[in-house]
């Protein structure tokens, strides 16, 4: 009997998210093991899984087969949402992509998104975009979780409908909530506090860099504008973790 593959860390903090689904759209299902650890777990009834591309499905198929899903995962050929009809699920799962295309496909198909009541999203970059664009939308993150695996580092948001309205600040407080997560620094997680703690340092340390300092190029300068900008961002989000010692030594 073929044996599955063990499912990632990322994968399980992702699904760990989820709550009591009826119909859960898991978009770039890839091989499916998400959605047959949402079902294996009881946190969806029903799953519509997609994917833009056709060979990772069939794996997708091929798995939901072996595990004795196939009545409660439907497979779909599409990329992003448009695939999908408004009011179809309740609930939407993004990973594995950059930002920019996380909010390309959640625009595309606003429709769908806006008929839905929560959003799980593991946005791998441009993470500050995401986090304003679901204000725009009237999403409102709840929870968020972090981790470290491979290397890399994986934030994930859950964001429910919310008849709130939510300011997008571009002041250098709001940037760090939408860059570090607002639920992140108010649990004072302690990957996000690895995290800033590397970029604290690195920052300072090209900073320091006396020969990219020296340079008079417009280039270089816009580049220590935005490296200030960063290391400014990551501090404000120390200050709010409290964790001063770090900001004062640079641990």
């Amino acid at each position: 009997m073929k044996k599955r593959k063990r499912i990632p860390k990322r994968m399980l903090t992702i699904a760990n998210l989820v709550d009591n689904s009826k119909v859960l759209a898991d978009v770039g299902c890839d091989h499916a093991y998400i959605s047959i650890n949402l079902l294996e777990n009881g946190k969806a009834e029903r799953i519509i899984a997609s994917d833009l591309r056709e060979g990772p499905l069939n794996i997708a198929k091929d798995n939901i087969k072996l595990e004795g899903f196939e009545e409660r995962i439907e497979t779909r050929l599409c990329a992003g949402l448009c695939g999908y009809e408004a009011g179809e699920v309740d609930t939407i799962l993004i990973s594995g992509m950059g930002g920019m295309l996380v909010k390309e496909i959640l625009s595309e198909s606003i429709d769908v998104v806006k008929m839905a009541d929560t959003l799980i999203l593991e946005p791998q970059s441009d993470l500050r975009v995401v986090r304003a664009y679901l204000k725009d939308i009237g999403f409102e993150i709840i929870d968020e979780d972090m981790l470290s695996e491979g290397g890399k580092y994986y934030q994930i948001m859950k964001a429910v409908k919310s008849e709130r309205k939510m300011k997008v600040c571009d002041d250098i407080g709001g940037m760090a909530e939408n860059e570090f997560g607002p639920v992140l620094i108010k649990k004072k997680h302690p990957v996000l506090l690895e995290f800033l703690k590397k970029r604290k340092n690195h920052y300072e340390r090209l900073l320091q860099n006396k020969s990219f300092l020296t340079s008079q190029s417009a280039t270089n300068n816009d580049r220590i504008a935005i490296i200030e900008n960063e290391l400014n961002m990551v501090k404000e989000a120390l200050i709010r973790i409290n964790a001063k010692k770090e900001i004062e030594n640079g641990n």
